[in-house]
């Protein structure tokens, strides 16, 4: 976990964290060993294995079990077919490596989590822009904000401390159905996004007419696999493990439980040496 202290507060209530983009493993738990330090005054307790991050850049033992999944988290929004192919190719070589590999899908349900965070995420937004509003001396409204924005500082305006109670209540309940499932299992191997990169602009918060709830779904869909981590507070990352036939790279994600960063170092590392990507460069048009 990386503190966001001591100059700002924990993003999203502690639901989102920054960190870097690395080329290599090594790289990735080098950072960590630097970036993964407790601040004075975190509300959140940061764990740490009993060695240096980097000492965990070898194998795991064979006794890891890793769960994969490559069916939808929102159920009209089927995963891209070559995708799939890769997330269970993924899954394929790990056990030809003597892992213990086994389907289950994750007890989440993604279109009930988007709605639920709408009212958590967007309790109080609409101070926040009205506050905004005020220094610069102009008002919200169509002529100032994007119509998504709008949409979204329309719903906020609606929203009460007992739905913003509600969803914390829920949160409460997924993470610890997810936090049941990764006793079961110690990995979990997902797409990363559930379709290619799409056009520029197909996500933009320029879009005319669409409710706020509508919108977060929609928006959601090509990375439906990657919310749960947001919401349980656990460990995540993505590996160009293949490439699409549209010339894009692909990305497989390994999640853990929360604070078990550990455990991704080794198989992520494992999975760099048998397919490595550092050398793997998609072709550039220049017009």
């Amino acid at each position: 976990m990386v503190s966001a202290g001591p100059a700002i507060d924990e993003a999203g209530f502690g639901m989102a964290m920054n960190f870097v983009q690395t080329k290599t493993m090594r790289d990735t738990a080098a950072l960590m060993d630097c970036l993964c330090v407790t601040q004075p005054g975190d509300p959140f307790e940061v764990r740490r294995p009993d060695r240096p991050y980097r000492e965990f850049l070898k194998p795991p033992a064979k006794s890891l079990r890793i769960a994969w999944c490559n069916s939808p988290l929102i159920a009209d929004t089927p995963v891209d077919p070559e995708i799939a192919a890769a997330t269970e190719a993924t899954a394929k070589r790990l056990e030809g490596l003597g892992y213990s590999v086994e389907y289950a899908a994750p007890p989440f349900d993604h279109v009930e989590a988007t709605l639920v965070m709408l009212d958590h995420w967007f309790f109080g937004f609409d101070k926040r822009l009205d506050a905004y509003a005020d220094r610069m001396g102009r008002a919200v409204g169509p002529d100032t904000v994007e119509p998504v924005v709008l949409k979204i500082y329309e719903m906020a305006k609606t929203l009460s401390p007992d739905r913003f109670m509600a969803a914390i209540d829920w949160m409460n309940r997924a993470r610890r159905s997810l936090g049941a499932f990764f006793e079961t299992f110690d990995i979990l191997l997902t797409p990363t996004c559930a379709v290619p990169s799409p056009p520029h602009g197909l996500y933009g918060l320029n879009i005319e007419n669409m409710e706020a709830a509508d919108y977060a779904v929609y928006a959601d869909k090509p990375v439906q696999f990657c919310f749960m981590y947001n919401v349980m507070g656990a460990p995540a990352i993505s590996l160009p493990l293949a490439m699409h036939s549209s010339g894009l790279p692909i990305g497989i994600q390994f999640g853990a439980k929360p604070q078990h960063d550990e455990l991704l170092l080794g198989i992520c590392a494992l999975l760099g040496e048998d397919r490595p990507w550092t050398g793997v460069v998609p072709a550039l048009g220049i017009g």
